[in-house]
């Protein structure tokens, strides 16, 4: 139900629904430069959470229920990042499992019906489902070669020759048992996904891989690392001289491969000009991946869809490495005049180095600043919108979280971007770090979006952004607890017309401004 409040301070008008006001009618998702926009122009914000099941024991989808979806909607979430399992998809070289993709259907279908939009992830940990999740058996060419496991999951990453072997087959698509490349299955899988869903508008769009690998190249990562480090905090010329250098150096790395050792190096590397020292040393090799490989496959599998989707965005990751604050440099594919695809999006992830750690909940928060300082020049650079696919990944429960959370809440907000938090769960809204989900944000902006700030202490918001006078859709802010929102704390010049919208059996809503001939900078502030 509406409410219109009036405000001494703000022009009052009789909310009147019309066709110069109401919500937009639903469309696909564009780009405009680095925003989103709606189809009615708005500037889309998205807050959004991971939602993937992993257990094949459960075909991949079987843990979700459409309540579950309803709650997301209600806590200001606007959309979600679910995880595909290739595994899933294509059980057998060319065979696709109808029933895994009719349970996509449905939670597609319960997600789109709550509101949310829907950004499809293929997703992998450690290549495939052999070693983790990801692709099938038969599409995990590791040569025979043994899988290692270290003292994070991820270190299987940099260890295991049997993981990296098998992304290096990826990578040369070298044949399957039928023949064809496995690169070439890959891409006819996103290719029939495509076709599927592309008169679908609440799909958001097409996130190709998740955090590509390059193989066994990664074998030069933590050498040159450990020796970035090693010149910074060490008297190099002096074991050199004892004789001690390589021990020393052997030793480093083994310190390295324990957690313990691991979180005292991390200690150190607090300090971000240490830290960038480090994490450049391997930018070369990364970038050779990504101007290589990684480009190629871009390319392809941008062409392959375009060929029975031109409606929807095709989001790209940068590597693994990239994590930590390593420079993206894939090239954006290109059409066939040579121009930058026009949908395209930078689907960077984020996450500090005690990540998987015991200390997950005390990153350290320069380290953080400088990774996504680092994917945000990547974003101008290419000028294509960003979403961070994922970042937090605050497992269990501690104290910090909150905090932590809220550090990088803040980085996006300066940032204008829009992102997914890592990971959903069922008691998600008993966390530390959901206030900091569940807060007031604009989702859609009619006009362009200049700065915004929530301000988790003092419970303030801000915010300002451009119109033209001539937006025919309103401005909507979320609203976490509309029996707490106080009309009397709400700024807004020049004044407006406002109205305040509850949902249906929820504390949530949404503070809705609409739109007028004014055209100019204009000031939202709650205090």
């Amino acid at each position: 139900m509406d409410k219109t409040h009036y405000f001494p301070f703000l022009l009052v008008l009789t909310l009147v629904v019309s066709s110069c006001n109401s919500e937009p009618p639903i469309g696909y998702i564009q780009t405009d430069g680095t925003r989103f926009i709606d189809a009615g122009g708005r500037t889309m914000l998205f807050n959004g959470v991971n939602v993937i099941c992993k257990d094949p024991r459960k075909n991949y989808t079987q843990q979700f229920s459409k309540a579950e979806f309803d709650s997301l909607a209600a806590w200001g979430f606007n959309m979600i990042r679910f995880g595909i399992i290739w595994s899933g998809v294509e059980p057998h070289p060319g065979e696709y499992n109808e029933k895994y993709l009719e349970e996509v259907d449905q939670v597609i279908s319960w997600a789109t019906e709550a509101g949310l939009y829907v950004l499809l992830d293929m997703h992998q940990d450690l290549y495939g489902q052999k070693f983790s999740d990801g692709a099938p058996d038969w599409a995990t060419l590791d040569g025979g070669l043994p899988h290692q496991t270290g003292a994070i999951w991820s270190d299987s990453y940099l260890i295991s020759p049997a993981v990296q072997s098998a992304f290096d087959n990826f990578w040369a698509n070298a044949h399957a048992v039928d023949g064809i490349g496995i690169q070439d299955h890959y891409i006819a899988m996103w290719t029939l996904l495509a076709a599927k869903y592309a008169d679908n508008p609440m799909i958001l769009g097409y996130d190709i891989m998740n955090e590509p690998f390059m193989g066994t190249q990664a074998q030069g990562i933590m050498p040159l690392m450990v020796q970035a480090y090693a010149h910074q905090t060490m008297d190099m010329e002096a074991a050199f001289m004892q004789g001690t250098l390589e021990s020393d150096m052997i030793a480093l790395a083994n310190k390295w491969a324990s957690e313990d050792g691991r979180l005292e190096i991390l200690r150190e590397l607090q300090d971000p000009q240490l830290y960038a020292e480090v994490i450049e040393s391997a930018a070369g090799l990364s970038q050779q991946f990504d101007e290589g490989p990684l480009s190629s496959f871009y390319q392809r599998i941008r062409d392959s869809i375009r060929q029975v989707d031109n409606n929807h965005i095709i989001f790209l990751e940068h590597n693994y490495f990239c994590n930590t604050g390593i420079r993206a440099k894939f090239e954006l594919p290109k059409t066939i005049s040579g121009e930058p695809d026009p949908l395209l999006a930078y689907a960077a992830h984020g996450y500090d180095l005690v990540t998987d750690t015991r200390s997950v909940g005390d990153p350290s928060h320069a380290r953080v600043e400088l990774i996504f300082s680092r994917i945000q020049e990547s974003t101008q650079r290419m000028n294509i919108p960003l979403l961070v696919g994922e970042w937090g990944a605050y497992g269990g429960d501690h104290p910090m979280y909150k905090e932590a959370a809220q550090v990088v809440m803040a980085l996006f907000e300066n940032m204008k971007c829009g992102q997914a938090y890592w990971n959903y769960d069922v008691n998600i809204a008993h966390k530390a770090y959901f206030p900091v989900l569940n807060r007031m944000y604009p989702m859609a902006v009619s006009g362009s979006l200049q700065d915004y700030l929530w301000n988790h202490r003092e419970n303030s918001f801000y915010m300002t952004y451009k119109t033209t006078g001539l937006e025919k859709y309103p401005t909507t802010i979320f609203l976490p607890d509309v029996s707490h929102f106080d009309e009397q704390k709400l700024l807004m010049k020049p004044a407006g017309r406002i109205a305040v919208k509850t949902l249906l059996n929820s504390r949530s809503g949404f503070l809705i401004i609409q739109p007028d001939a004014f055209a100019g900078i204009r000031k939202i502030q709650y205090y």
